[in-house]
C-alpha cells in the first residue's frame, strides 16, 4: 500500500508542476489548432467531389485528427531520459530504490501525460466543433472510447520507454525513435485511418502495434462499433503486456552488463 501511494506522490507531483507554468502550455497548444486548421481545408479538397470515403466524413476526419494529435501531443519523450541515464549509469542507483526502475518512470510520467493528453483534447475539440461543426454522436463516442485511448497512450510510452532502453546496446537511440515515429506516422493512421491504403495492404497494418496506438482509438471515437471494443481493448492488453516483458528482460540484463563494466 505504501509502495503504491509513493507512485501516486509521483504522478501528483508531476501534475503540479506542470500547472506551474500552465499559461505556457497552453501557449504550445496553439500549434494543434493550426494543424487541424490546415488539415481541414485539406480535407475539404480532398473530399470536395464526394461526401465520403469508406465511411468517413469530413467532419469526422477532423476529429479523428484531433484524437491521434491527443495522443501525439501528450506523450513524454521518455526514451531520451532513459538513454541519458544509462549514459551517466545514473540508472545503476536504482539498485537501491524501493521502487521499481520502469514503474518508477512511468508513474512518474504518466500524471503529466493524462494531463496533457485531457488539456490537448478538450481545446482539440472545441477547436474541431468550430470548424466542421458540434456532434453530439462523436463526443459520446470519444467518451465511450477513452479505454481504447488511455491504453494506446500507454502503449506508445512504453515503447518509447523500450526504445531508451535500447540505450545499454547502442550509443544513441534517436535514429531508433526517428524511425518508430516515422512508421507511426505513415503506417499507424495517425494523418488518416488504415482504409485509406490498399485493401491487402491495410490487412497487415491493422495488425501492427502501431495501429492500436493512434488508428483504433481514433476510428472507434468518430466510428463506434460495440461489437469490436473487447476484442480491440484486448489487443491492445496483448501487446502492452509483450512489450513490458521485453522492457524488463532488456532492463535487466542491460544493468547487469553497465554494472559488470562499471557505468
Amino acid at each position: 500500500m505504501k509502495k503504491i501511494l509513493n507512485y501516486i506522490s509521483l504522478s501528483k507531483f508531476n501534475v503540479l508542476s506542470t500547472l506551474t507554468y500552465f499559461k505556457s502550455f497552453l501557449l504550445s497548444k496553439v500549434f494543434l489548432v493550426l494543424i487541424l486548421f490546415i488539415l481541414y481545408q485539406l480535407y475539404k479538397t480532398i473530399f470536395h467531389t464526394q461526401p465520403q470515403f469508406d465511411g468517413f466524413t469530413v467532419q469526422m476526419m477532423v476529429y479523428y485528427i484531433t484524437i491521434t494529435e491527443s495522443i501525439e501531443l501528450s506523450k513524454y519523450r521518455i526514451y531520451s531520459v532513459i538513454s541519458e541515464e544509462i549514459k551517466d549509469g545514473t540508472c545503476a542507483y536504482q539498485l537501491i530504490r524501493p521502487l521499481s526502475y520502469i514503474s518508477f518512470h512511468f508513474f512518474n510520467s504518466i500524471g503529466m501525460i493524462l494531463f496533457n493528453f485531457f488539456v490537448t483534447l478538450f481545446i482539440g475539440t472545441i477547436t474541431s466543433a468550430f470548424l466542421s461543426g458540434f456532434n453530439l454522436t462523436i463526443l459520446f463516442n470519444i467518451f465511450r472510447a477513452l479505454p481504447l485511448i488511455f491504453m494506446g497512450i500507454f502503449l506508445n510510452f512504453f515503447i518509447m520507454l523500450l526504445i531508451g532502453l535500447f540505450g545499454f546496446y547502442t550509443e544513441e537511440v534517436n535514429p531508433i525513435y526517428w524511425i518508430y515515429q516515422k512508421i507511426l506516422f505513415v503506417f499507424g493512421g495517425f494523418f488518416f485511418p488504415l482504409e485509406f491504403f490498399p485493401k491487402g495492404f491495410q490487412a497487415v497494418l491493422k495488425y501492427l502495434p502501431t495501429a492500436y496506438i493512434s488508428y483504433i482509438p481514433a476510428k472507434m471515437a468518430v466510428q463506434f462499433t460495440p461489437g469490436l471494443f473487447i476484442p480491440y481493448f484486448l489487443g491492445q492488453v496483448f501487446y502492452l503486456c509483450l512489450i513490458i516483458l521485453f522492457a524488463y528482460l532488456i532492463y535487466q540484463k542491460g544493468l547487469k552488463k553497465l554494472t559488470i563494466n562499471g557505468g
